[in-house]
């Protein structure tokens, strides 16, 4: 039965003409419902204005309008639909500026949306209807400005974006251009600030258009996604709502993938204490406090008062434990480097990127090759850059993906080492970071001869602080400085007998990592480890190369790191139980052996004193006697003076050779 029902094929010259015929009469039947709109629209007018437009028959007016505008209409109900609606605009302007903000804000999506039609006739309408709801808001308001159409218009275009928006967006970016074209050529409005006014709101409204287009090619990119947010949220600092409403959409992101430092700076006070407290910046939370405490004071918030109190006893309570046993690790930081077109705005940028903790580099550098192998195609291959210097852009295929990722640490000079005492200081509020490129004086790779091992510090400065908003920040500033071979053994026996000294005097002792530091400072042999800087810089003929006072530094250093080792060993014996006697034993034997090769290297040249202090003394007596005989030479006074001075100096030289002959 079904088959003897079924509907025979109807040829295709007959289909054509059927098709032309209903979407004729579909055309007549849009453009009767028009007219019968504007009738009603003249006639009832009163009944549409009720309540500044709050009332069902002005939604529903706007209803059949925006079906009207549908891309599956005809051109020409478009068209006549976006036209008639000009007038319409005149006849409820306190309903569109002064009522409800859900009108303006369906012209503002449907006008432009036909503003990104295929249809240039379409368009051309469609630029004309939202110019014209510009300059009528900033006519109804006095010349105060077009605020409603800035924010509905801006919010109409993120909505296009996310829904409908396809890769036609550049006939949107054509009509915004053209709209600025009519702000330029309306000769009444061009005493006024309207036509900056456009502009700056066309300008806003690419951008938003561009940075929401590229939320949705880089959606699986976490850092490249909060980015974008902050971008857009920054160019609405002039609509607090909207920027809110981004925002707070970045902070959802942040929490998703769990950065909750960066989420703090974007919550409510309230919310921040507990974001401080899972982020283990629990120094703080004392500070949020602060803003709080007068409000739950002058409100008698006790409740909430006894709970932040709990709260911050907590967290004093970590902090001791943290600061006891220095085993909190907040953020691990990398200097992170994109070269390629494919990269498009982060082409030759670096960031500088917050990973959680102990993030290591083969982990970052795993998860962002997946990220943009995904993100680019198999016909892109992603390169990774493992070394740290200056890359010759030059030698590299602009047509694939190149990436280079260096860990870098936070970078203080001495001043700011003074001030930020503790380890929580040193990594909150950080904008400078540091890595180290060894390099050969005799420029040879690899590593030799530590008398050719020099050193290429590279110093970024990023734009914002840490912890920001965003994951990653762009670096703003680069500076490099370079140590010479006998520098880097000084930086690092300094390093090595700082790190000593800081467990010997720390409080409760670290055996573990105490034993480790002995061993790596005692336990290597003499011509590795701490013992073959001495070896080389301190013996000729190179010693007699170097810069004295870098040479006399160096030995200062030594001094210093035989002093800390011993103390480190009296500590190690107090702390150690019956089965590590023996290697106690070891370690003091190789301590008084490093002893005896050192100190013939580090001690003071007492002849070279001997005859440095010899010599000023002489300098001191014929300066004496010039200005005797220039002065008074005939006083008997003055006679006896001289005298005593000359047995005084015949002792202090008798001093000085001895010394000498020592």
């Amino acid at each position: 039965m079904a088959s003897l029902m079924r509907t025979p094929p109807v040829p295709s010259e007959e289909l054509d003409e059927l098709v032309k015929v209903e979407g004729s009469f579909s055309t007549e039947v849009g453009l009767i419902v028009l007219n019968m709109m504007e009738v009603f629209a003249d006639k009832f007018k009163a009944l549409l204005v009720e309540k500044v437009g709050d009332n069902p028959l002005m939604m529903k007016y706007f209803s059949l309008a925006v079906l009207l505008l549908q891309p599956n209409q005809s051109a020409a109900v478009q068209v006549s639909t976006l036209s008639g609606l000009k007038a319409f605009v005149r006849k409820i302007l306190d309903v569109l500026f002064k009522g409800s903000p859900i009108f303006c804000g369906i012209l503002c999506y449907e006008a432009l949306q036909c503003c990104n039609s295929r249809i240039p006739l379409v368009r051309a309408e469609a630029c004309n209807l939202f110019y014209l709801l510009m300059r009528c808001n900033y006519e109804h308001s006095k010349g105060q400005g077009f605020i409603r159409m800035l924010l509905q218009s801006t919010i109409a275009i993120s909505k296009l974006v996310s829904a409908t928006l396809d890769q036609r967006d550049y006939l949107l970016k054509k009509s915004l251009t053209s709209i600025v074209t009519f702000a330029s050529q309306d000769n009444k409005m061009k005493p006024t600030t309207f036509p900056i006014e456009v502009s700056d709101l066309m300008k806003k409204l690419k951008t938003v258009l561009t940075a929401t287009s590229q939320m949705k090619v880089h959606q699986n990119d976490p850092e490249k996604l909060v980015d974008l947010h902050y971008s857009l949220a920054k160019s609405l600092a002039t609509s607090p709502e909207l920027r809110g409403t981004w925002l707070d959409s970045m902070a959802t992101l942040h929490l998703k993938y769990g950065n909750y430092s960066e989420n703090t700076l974007i919550s409510l006070l309230e919310n921040s204490i507990a974001y401080f407290n899972q982020s283990e910046r629990y120094e703080m939370m004392p500070e949020v406090f602060k803003l709080l405490q007068p409000f739950y004071e002058k409100n008698r918030s006790f409740v909430k008062m006894m709970e932040v109190y709990g709260q911050l006893a907590e967290s004093f309570a970590k902090i001791v434990t943290i600061m006891q046993t220095d085993r909190r690790y907040l953020a691990t930081y990398y200097r992170v480097a994109f070269y390629g077109r494919v990269f498009e705005d982060d082409h030759e940028k670096q960031y500088i990127y917050k990973e959680p903790k102990l993030t290591t580099l083969g982990e970052l550098t795993l998860r962002l090759q997946k990220l943009y192998t995904k993100s680019f195609g198999a016909d892109t291959p992603v390169h990774i850059i493992h070394e740290s210097g200056k890359v010759d852009v030059s030698s590299l295929d602009l047509e694939q993906a190149h990436i280079q990722i260096t860990h870098v640490q936070p970078y203080f000079d001495e001043a700011e080492l003074k001030e930020r005492k503790t380890k929580f200081e040193r990594e909150n509020k950080i904008s400078r970071f540091i890595f180290e490129t060894p390099f050969m004086s005799d420029g040879g790779k690899g590593h030799g001869d530590v008398s050719k091992q020099c050193m290429r510090k590279t110093i970024l400065t990023t734009q914002h602080w840490f912890p920001y908003i965003t994951k990653r920040i762009e670096v703003a500033h680069v500076e490099q400085f370079e140590l010479t071979a006998l520098q880097v053994g000084i930086e690092a026996m300094e390093k090595k007998t700082q790190d000593l000294a800081e467990v010997v005097r720390s409080s409760p002792p670290d055996a573990k990592k105490l034993q480790l530091l002995l061993q790596g400072s005692i336990g290597a042999q003499v011509n590795q480890g701490a013992q073959e800087y001495a070896n080389v810089f301190l013996r000729p003929p190179l010693m007699s190369t170097q810069p004295i006072k870098e040479i006399q530094r160096l030995k200062e250093i030594y001094r210093a790191f035989l002093q800390v080792c011993k103390e480190a060993l009296e500590l190690n014996e107090q702390l150690i139980v019956d089965d590590q006697l023996l290697y106690q034993e070891d370690l003091k034997k190789k301590y008084e052996q490093m002893e005896t090769n050192l100190g013939s290297l580090i001690a003071i040249d007492s002849q070279a004193s001997g005859h440095g202090s010899m010599c000023v003394i002489m300098v001191m007596y014929f300066a004496f006697v010039h200005f005797f005989n220039s002065k008074c030479p005939h006083q008997p006074a003055a006679l006896m003076g001289l005298i005593h001075f000359q047995g005084t100096l015949t002792g202090c030289l008798r001093w000085c050779l001895t010394r000498s002959a020592v």
